[in-house]
């Protein structure tokens, strides 16, 4: 392999090496702050279905005509006011549910596409270690790195000389 294929495959191996730990981390950062599934507020629909029922009944059965003047246009403004409650009341707790739902369903779906991703990052990256140019100990990003400035600053010409140069600074630094 000549100077200018080595470099690139540092290059994509540090960038596949990059992606799977920035995929990992979205992926733990998007599942901390995933939301439950949302439930349908069946007792609150329920509700401001039976209200607007019951509102439209007495409006419309003609019970006010049984009843003195005063005491009808109570009850029916009672139950017109009762009826528009109970719609906005329907309408709101639907939108809600609604809205939730959707970015549940968001972020199932972001969660779902990183995953992808990360997995398909990591296939790559394992093809491209199953050539073997690079020893098992030199498969972090990290000594990625650190080989790949030591080739194109020219301190070493091939991956031996860097391997030699990398366990050298690194075992000095560690002492």
């Amino acid at each position: 392999m000549n100077k200018e294929q080595l470099i690139q495959y540092l290059i994509n191996i540090g960038r596949l090496e990059s992606d799977c730990q920035n995929y990992k981390k979205l992926l733990n950062e998007t599942a901390a702050s995933l939301t439950k599934k949302p439930h349908m507020p069946w007792l609150g629909l329920t509700m401001s279905a039976i209200w607007i029922i019951a509102s439209f009944l007495i409006i419309f059965s003609g019970i006010q005509h049984k009843l003195s003047e005063l005491i009808s246009g109570i009850i029916t403004s009672f139950a017109l006011i009762a009826a528009i409650i109970s719609v906005t009341a329907f309408i709101t707790i639907s939108f809600i549910y609604d809205s939730r739902l959707r970015k549940y369903k968001r972020q199932q779906a972001l969660l779902s596409l990183l995953d992808q991703k990360l997995h398909k990052t990591i296939n790559e990256l394992d093809y491209e270690y199953a050539r073997n140019i690079l020893p098992p100990k030199y498969r972090s990003l990290t000594a990625v790195a650190w080989l790949y400035h030591y080739i194109v600053s020219d301190r070493c010409v091939d991956l031996d000389e860097a391997y030699r140069l990398y366990e050298t600074e690194h075992y000095q630094s560690h002492e």
